[in-house]
């Protein structure tokens, strides 16, 4: 009689705020998902990871732009809801079939706005490695990039990683989709898909899991996904 009930993830205003919940740019038009807190190693800073196309707009937005939670899809407001700035994105190259490896950037926060800990109680980056990041999806499948490719071109360290296998059992904490959980059935995958101005650009050495359990663009963005075990 009321309809179906849908769950709607984490898309209010938190504070602390935790990996899991809803994040954007100020001013920008793209929601994502807080990441992960991971060190930043040009300083030794904990730092906020999501995607590039999240904190920095594919690369349009300048450094120390500020990051608020929630996003301004979800109500958000500077000065109300900034929790960090934008420090630095991994550029992405847009070119005719241009090569690509990560969607992703890091930012600054205010040490009390935010937590380590995700909302999903089963995801925990102190014991569960961390396999790779949410950066697009369809209803046929999901795409991540690797922990260990978002380490080197990012310069960043997580708690923990664990290189992706096929048949592995990975979850995420996702600000749209909640919690959500997988089975990785590719890696090292080459993928030629439309960038925003619509050239056809390569992303190398992906992770594919079969199925949209994800939104892309709609906000799942930046969820990082763990093993479901300890490592």
């Amino acid at each position: 009689e009321i309809g179906d009930i849908k769950f709607k993830g984490f898309t209010g205003r938190y504070r602390p705020a935790q990996p899991g919940a809803v994040i954007g740019a100020d001013g920008a038009t793209l929601s994502g998902t807080f990441g992960a807190r991971v060190t930043d190693n040009t300083d030794g800073k904990k730092v906020l990871l999501s995607c590039n196309h999240v904190l920095a707009e594919f690369d349009a937005l300048p450094v120390g732009t500020e990051i608020l939670q929630p996003s301004t899809g979800f109500g958000g407001a500077s000065p109300d809801d900034v929790i960090g700035t934008l420090k630095r994105a991994v550029p992405m190259d847009f070119s005719p079939l241009g090569v690509n490896y990560v969607d992703a950037a890091i930012a600054k926060t205010n040490r009390k706005a935010v937590k380590t800990r995700p909302f999903c109680s089963a995801v925990k980056p102190g014991r569960q490695g961390a396999v790779g990041m949410l950066f697009a999806a369809s209803s046929i499948m999901t795409i991540i990039n690797p922990s260990d490719s978002i380490a080197t071109l990012m310069n960043v360290t997580f708690p923990k990683t664990a290189t992706a296998a096929i048949g592995m059992s990975i979850h995420a904490c996702c600000a749209i989709s909640g919690y959500v959980s997988t089975t990785i059935s590719d890696v090292m995958v080459d993928l030629l898909l439309v960038a925003p101005n619509d050239n056809d650009v390569w992303f190398m050495d992906q992770v594919i899991c079969a199925g949209g359990v994800a939104d892309g663009f709609a906000g799942d963005s930046g969820a990082m996904f763990y093993t479901t075990y300890n490592v």
